[in-house]
């Protein structure tokens, strides 16, 4: 098996079409199915399913695609660092981003990074933070930014200083909206829509004092925007953190966060002992210091604050 064979097969598996793929690859049609025809006798298995247009993954078509987006995610890590220059910062940072308006600062920090190195580019892979956990803990992300509870396992971590309340979303007319905070009580018997990321269940289980099985969980899903439209035709209620409501629902829709309530951290996490690219350590060095200017000018207010109610 060669690397550029499983370049061909994620190319026609992305295109769905081998005539679509050999023209992006600059190829040959007959010579990019050859190289197939090779790969599959090589695996002993067919990866595709074909169609007199299309061809279609088997299911261990599915399984390959995976590892194979993995295999070439390295490899293409690996090239950028070993060719990243010594004076000068180059290549690609892949960054893995969940909901969180913490990503405002790791947005701010690319901005300099970019400005000052415009050799370096970067890669957006948003998600949910199981699949983004999964992916840094790979080595396939240089970096990801996480929310929860807890920090992530085999992974360095640095917390961005922002906390997200966990509560629902659900329509302005709905009886709950009229509450300031979201009860244990609430929850039973309600259609919910839950988020499909780590320890959700445990958290839920723990601050309601019930077992989770006790929960009408109707749907799951991976980011809020689109089922935030579920729950402005009424669907469900959403278990999401503040924050997310997209703009165009923000008439139909409000937030109540749990009461009491639940905290989770937005952290920054990279694979643990992993020798990040140049490019990387950059930027996580400029975080660390825009993480600890925004510490000391909430320190400074939170003085500032106290010396005036002192002074009355």
């Amino acid at each position: 098996m060669e690397m550029r064979q499983i370049r061909y097969f994620a190319t026609i598996a992305r295109e769905g079409n081998i005539s679509r793929a050999a023209k992006k690859l600059g190829i040959s049609q007959p010579a990019l199915s050859k190289q197939l025809g090779e790969l599959e006798a090589c695996l002993g298995q067919t990866l595709f399913e074909r169609g007199a247009r299309t061809v279609k993954l088997t299911d261990k078509g599915e399984v390959f695609r995976k590892r194979a987006e993995e295999i070439l995610s390295l490899v293409d890590c690996t090239v950028r660092e070993v060719s990243c220059g010594k004076s000068k910062l180059s290549g690609r940072i892949t960054i893995g981003a969940a909901e969180t308006f913490g990503f405002a600062l790791v947005a701010s920090a690319l901005r300099d990074l970019n400005r000052k190195n415009p050799a370096v580019s970067f890669q957006i892979v948003s998600g949910n933070g199981e699949d983004l956990a999964e992916r840094v803990q790979k080595g396939t992300l240089d970096l990801a930014v996480l929310i929860g509870p807890g920090r992530l396992d085999g992974c360095d971590t640095l917390s961005l200083g922002v906390y997200h309340s966990l509560g629902l979303v659900l329509p302005k007319d709905d009886p709950l909206a009229k509450k300031k905070g979201i009860q244990p009580k609430d929850l039973p018997g309600r259609p919910l829509l839950m988020p499909r990321r780590m320890r959700i269940s445990a958290e839920i289980a723990g601050w309601a004092g019930y077992d989770y099985a006790k929960l009408n969980v109707v749907g799951t899903f991976n980011l809020l925007y689109n089922a935030a439209h579920a729950v402005a035709e009424g669907v469900g209620a959403a278990v999401s953190i503040d924050g997310l409501v997209p703009e165009m629902l923000a008439r139909r829709l409000v937030f109540r966060p749990f009461a009491p309530e639940i905290y989770s951290e937005a952290y920054l996490a990279w694979k643990d002992n992993a020798e990040l690219t140049p490019a990387a350590a950059e930027l996580v060095r400029l975080l660390r210091g825009r993480v600890k200017e925004c510490a000391d000018i909430n320190d400074f207010t939170k003085r500032e604050s106290k010396g005036k109610e002192n002074a009355k």
